[in-house]
């Protein structure tokens, strides 16, 4: 259940800062500009990264994202 919720923030995350990665194309002053670019794809990685947490959160069905890697369910 909490690796559903860390990929649904993760996504809306990921959303917010490339539509600010978008805004940062009509900033004249250039400084300004990379300054909010650097943070949006900042942002964006740590999203990224949260949602790959999450997805190994939800596969081994337990809060500890390694589980699906260390002790995988067992196979049907």
């Amino acid at each position: 259940m909490i690796g559903l919720v860390i990929v649904i923030l993760s996504a809306l995350g990921l959303m917010f800062s490339s539509y600010q990665l978008g805004l940062t194309a009509s900033i004249v002053d250039l400084q300004n500009r990379s300054a909010k670019r650097n943070a949006a794809l900042t942002a964006m990685a740590v999203c990224f990264a949260l949602m790959l947490l999450g997805v190994l959160s939800a596969v081994g069905g337990s809060a500890n994202p390694m589980a699906a890697v260390i002790s995988p369910p067992p196979k049907a």
